[in-house]
């Protein structure tokens, strides 16, 4: 029963499926939550186009019109993305650290 079912087409999409997984690990570590929820929709979408054409699995009027909905979610986005400020990577207890909250109690007691 397992004979049928491992085809090369089968493991190609396997194989293919854990490097976009392992890729989008990496990739996605530098986001923010807004936009790691777009690659999740257009990482679907494209599952959705790709299905079609190697499978011939049809796309039904649900689907293109979720398919239309991400597309014009993501050109909305791209008009006033949101900028993601990064994180900071500093150790507890250094130098630079007590600099650092040392300028944000000066501001504090100046905004006082």
């Amino acid at each position: 029963m397992l004979v049928q079912v491992w085809q090369l087409s089968v493991i190609a999409i396997i194989l293919n499926n854990a490097a976009v997984g392992i890729v989008t690990s990496f990739f996605l570590r530098s986001l923010n939550s807004i936009l790691k929820t777009f690659a999740s929709a257009l990482e679907l979408m494209f599952t959705a186009v790709l299905s079609w054409i190697i499978f011939g699995i049809p796309i039904d009027w649900w689907t293109a019109a979720a398919i239309a909905l991400v597309i014009y979610a993501t050109y909305m986005y791209a008009q006033n993305p949101v900028v993601n400020r990064g994180r900071l990577d500093v150790e507890k207890g250094s130098s630079s650290q007590q600099e650092e909250e040392m300028l944000v109690i000066s501001e504090i007691k100046t905004s006082l």
